[in-house]
């Protein structure tokens, strides 16, 4: 019996000596991030009808995991074509967009551009800004003697 004794007290103080006391619980995996990060001077100024200027928007994900941009919704943005719509951003890592304002009109043009993704935070959406002119003669309306419209003022 003192023998059974001391063979017990012999395997509790092993299991109870062990270093921390306690095994490690299992880390944690990251939670999957996907953070939209939008930027970029997007101020076209005036454009001349018939012709484009062109400037760059980035799309980032700052987050842990891959990003899946599914299109660009763009509002009040007839003249704006995009070089890129869809495509996956690795974490990290930027996509530069580049966007060409091409006005049809001298009206002004303000709107803002929504990147569709399936991020988990972040900043969206991103405004522009442009107008349509004309250049060559200045132009003015009516007036002179002529009835409506546009006509090319003397210079």
């Amino acid at each position: 019996m003192f023998r059974s004794l001391f063979v017990w007290m012999l395997v509790a103080a092993s299991i109870g000596c062990g270093k921390g006391g306690s095994p490690a619980a299992p880390s944690q995996p990251d939670t999957p991030t996907r953070v939209l990060v939008v930027s970029g001077d997007l101020a076209f100024g005036d454009v001349e009808i018939g012709s484009s200027v062109a400037r760059t928007m980035r799309v980032g994900n700052s987050g842990n995991s891959p990003m899946t941009v599914t299109n660009l919704t763009v509002t009040n943005g007839d003249a704006i074509a995009a070089s890129w719509l869809t495509g996956v951003i690795a974490p990290g890592a930027t996509q530069d967009v580049t966007l060409r304002f091409s006005p049809t009109s001298t009206a002004v043009v303000n709107g803002t551009i929504r990147v569709n993704a399936d991020h988990t935070a972040g900043a969206n959406p991103i405004t522009f800004s442009g107008r349509g002119g004309r250049t060559g003669p200045a132009w003015e309306r009516g007036g002179g003697g002529q009835t409506g419209g546009e006509r090319a003022s003397g210079g």
